[in-house]
């Protein structure tokens, strides 16, 4: 009676183990069909990648950098295109990048343009890019804080909410929100 017990729980245990397995084989095939075809709704757009670990400071050089494809709903304005490779070899990187990761704007060392005050301006002047003096600045000077040139245009309509000195750097804190027309 003994051995008829464990004869049928060895023959219900393998009957269970092979449907398991078959489930976790639906399953498996599934999510990956799944996945194909929400990954063949993308539209890949061409980027540009460490090649390999580029520690920071280092001077960046075609052999470091690989043109790849990313999801376009992943790209930012933020990240490096291939078109803009020639404005970027040659320069430092600020950060390290690690093999496979986007190479971001932020990582590479480069000079910007910032805005400074000409004049002492008061808390609740209204902006006018009249009122700065537009310098180009070190990358270690300019800050995710920093008006960039693309902000100017966006800027109108916002008033000081602190007193900027002659010679300041304009900083986005500096302003009030901007509305946003509808």
């Amino acid at each position: 009676m003994n051995s008829r017990f464990l004869n049928g729980a060895a023959v219900g245990l393998s009957i269970g183990v092979v449907l398991l397995l078959l489930l976790c084989g639906a399953a498996y095939g599934y999510v990956s069909m799944t996945g194909d075809r929400m990954r063949a709704g993308w539209v890949m757009t061409p980027v540009l990648v460490a090649a390999q670990n580029v520690p920071a400071n280092t001077v960046l050089t075609r052999a470091m950098l690989i043109d790849a494809r990313a999801p376009e709903q992943l790209v930012t304005p933020s990240v490096v295109a291939p078109v803009n490779l020639g404005d970027v070899l040659g320069r430092r990187t600020r950060f390290a990048l690690v093999t496979n990761e986007l190479l971001r704007w932020s990582v590479v060392a480069r000079e910007a343009t910032a805005y400074f005050a000409k004049k002492d301006l008061p808390v609740g002047a209204a902006f006018s890019v009249e009122d700065f003096e537009a310098r180009p600045v070190p990358a270690e000077q300019f800050t995710a804080w920093s008006v960039r040139d693309e902000h100017v245009s966006q800027l109108n309509g916002t008033t000081l909410v602190k007193l900027v000195k002659a010679g300041a750097q304009l900083r986005i804190s500096d302003l009030s929100p901007v509305s946003v027309a509808q």
